[in-house]
């Protein structure tokens, strides 16, 4: 059944290769915006799971701060590492997209 389906989707890109490299142009533009966006769906589904990590992460802790503040005596080092974690996870998140276009951006050239 596996090798079926592989050889059936298989034919199908081949197919659409050659019509892409025949008919060109809106044709071309169809199959390749098609094939990014399939190609593209694991990576998505990678991201939002690691969101969803993250998400779930930092809800417990900010939940357990909370609770932890209703306390007598109060505990605020439970709130104030999950803050810690959460500037460092965008600040490093800034850093990042910040060095990515300064590597990828040919407009800014070397103007920093």
């Amino acid at each position: 059944m596996r090798e079926s389906l592989t050889q059936t989707f298989s034919a199908a890109a081949i197919i659409f290769c050659i019509l892409a490299g025949f008919f060109r142009g809106w044709v071309d533009d169809v199959i390749q915006y098609i094939y990014t966006t399939l190609n593209s769906i694991p990576s998505v589904l990678l991201i939002a799971a690691s969101i969803l990590m993250v998400q779930v992460y930092m809800g417990n802790m900010i939940n357990g701060a909370r609770l932890e503040m209703a306390r007598e005596p109060i505990v605020w080092w439970l709130l104030t590492a999950a803050f810690v974690f959460m500037l460092a996870l965008v600040l490093a998140a800034n850093l990042f997209a910040d060095t990515v276009q300064d590597a990828f951006d040919p407009r800014r050239g070397t103007q920093r």
